[in-house]
This record gives C-alpha cells, sequence and structure tokens, in this order.
C-alpha cells in the first residue's frame, strides 16, 4: 500500500492485540507480539491464532510467513528496534466499578524499565480503555524520568466477529497524543485504510471511546424498551425500528447528538409523559 512502514511491538495477544498484530502486519508493519501467556506465544510461532475470529488465522498464517509477524519477548533488544509500543492489556472492572489499572501500569513499569540505554524517541499508545487522565498520569509518573517517551491514546472500535473487517476497515478511527507528532505517527499506522483519521488532545480520545461505549448501550437498551412496549401494544418491532432507522436526517444522524440546553418544546416533554393508556380488548 506503500505506507512508511514502522517497527511496533503489541503488548498483550488477547482479542484486540492479537486482531491488531496481524493487521499491522498485513498492512506492512514489522510487528512483535508479546504477552505473558505462553500459549498465545506459541500459538503465533506456529502461525496459528490462540482463539477464533473470522479471518484471524488466515492473516497469521500470510505474515508470519512473510516475516512480518512475530511473537516473543519484551526485551531491552525489542524496545530498542520499537518506533510504537502499543498496549493492549485488559482493563478489567474492580467490584466497586473502577477499572483495574494494574496490567497497563506493571506493562508500562516494564518499558521504563527496559528504555535505556535508547538513541531515539518511543511512543507508547493506549489501546486499552482507560478513563480519561490515565494517559497523562502514566507520562507523569511511570515514565516521568524518561523524557524520550510520549504517549497516545488509540482506542479501539472491534466488535467480536468482525474484528478483522472493523480494523481494516474502520468505523471509526482516533488518536490523541502528547504531540502533534506523536499522535501523527500511531495515526500514520494506518495509512492506506479508508475513512477518515481523527486527531484529537490525549484527554479526548480516551473520552471517546466511553462515549461511543456509552451511546452503543442507550441504542440496545432503546430498541428493547420500544421492541416490549410495541409488542405489548400488538404492533411489530421490527417494523418500527426498521423504518425509524431509514431516517437519517434526525434518527441515525449527529442531529441532536451536541451538548448543551435539555430539550423543549410542545412535542418532547408531553410524548415522554404519556402514559400507556388502556386499550379496549
Amino acid at each position: 500500500m506503500g505506507i512508511p512502514k514502522q517497527n511496533v511491538i503489541v503488548v498483550g495477544l488477547g482479542y484486540v492485540g492479537c486482531v491488531s498484530s496481524a493487521c499491522l502486519a498485513e498492512i506492512g508493519h514489522d510487528v512483535l507480539g508479546v504477552d505473558r501467556d505462553l500459549h498465545k506465544i506459541e500459538a503465533i510461532q506456529k502461525a496459528r491464532s490462540p482463539f477464533y475470529e473470522t479471518g484471524l488465522t488466515e492473516l497469521i498464517e500470510k505474515n508470519v510467513a512473510a516475516g512480518r509477524l512475530r511473537a516473543g519477548k519484551l526485551d531491552a533488544s525489542a524496545i530498542e528496534q520499537a518506533d510504537v509500543a502499543m498496549l493492549c492489556v485488559g482493563t478489567p472492572s474492580q467490584a466497586n466499578g473502577n477499572i483495574d489499572l494494574s496490567h497497563l501500569r506493571r506493562v508500562c513499569d516494564e518499558i521504563a524499565g527496559l528504555l535505556r540505554p535508547r538513541k531515539k524517541s518511543l511512543v507508547v499508545a493506549v489501546r486499552s480503555t482507560v478513563f480519561p487522565g490515565t494517559c497523562e498520569s502514566l507520562l507523569e509518573t511511570v515514565f516521568a524520568q524518561t523524557p524520550d517517551v510520549e504517549i497516545v491514546s488509540n482506542p479501539e472500535f472491534l466488535r467480536e466477529g468482525s474484528a478483522v473487517k472493523d480494523f481494516l476497515d474502520p468505523p471509526l478511527l482516533v488518536v490523541g497524543g502528547t504531540s502533534d507528532e506523536a499522535a501523527q505517527s500511531v495515526a500514520n499506522l494506518y495509512s492506506g485504510l479508508p475513512g477518515e483519521k481523527s486527531i484529537v488532545s490525549l484527554r479526548t480520545a480516551e473520552m471517546i471511546k466511553y462515549a461511543c461505549n456509552a451511546f452503543h448501550a442507550i441504542k440496545i437498551g432503546f430498541a428493547n424498551e420500544i421492541g416490549s412496549l410495541a409488542a405489548n401494544l400488538g404492533v411489530n418491532p421490527e417494523q418500527v425500528m426498521a423504518t425509524m432507522c431509514k431516517d437519517t436526517k434526525l434518527n441515525i444522524s449527529p442531529a441532536y447528538l451536541k451538548p448543551g440546553f435539555a430539550f423543549g418544546g410542545s412535542c418532547l416533554p408531553k410524548d415522554l409523559r404519556a402514559h400507556l393508556p388502556r386499550l379496549p380488548p
């Protein structure tokens, strides 16, 4: 595709990391995947996927054979050669609802400990879902003594079952960095892929991931509520939602999705207050 080739370390070969590794190699980069789970390392080394995802095994086989995709150890030699370290480790929920950043901090500690000596800067791209301010905190704490490190937030928007397609034909591509140069270097990883690259501020990139997930959850909940109401009224719920989605000017569109004053007027408040009437049998 004529893209500028970069050396990329992908840390974490779970769902997001494995798909990202294979797809980055497919578009021309040299990729080293690392993980604490030896099963995942051995699977890539044997040109197999550690789990099933449509089209993933074929990409791994092709790019391992071409020498663009490897799996191995995170060490000083790997860090020395890398242009970008992409972090795809888990950030699971804790019992109180907060996200657990222990895996992310551990990996950053490892990278910081392997950085010296190093003659060029390293971009650390956080692909994991983290709350706004997390990347800045990592830069100010873990990487405080490593001025040649820049941090970028590069959230993923991959769906299980279509992750390879979503990567190679992205619905949204967001990069936010501590500098324009760092953000652009990560955006350049995706050169040649369709769609606009949205380069934003660091915290904005982190927040966009939460905004997207919250909006998806709202859409699912809304469709289910309308489906239940329609079914109770003897109305076909699929027909209601399918027809509603045909309106791409107001319904499935940016309309009404701008922060500002509350909704008002004569219709919206009245219709949302309405109670289900008792219908004759």
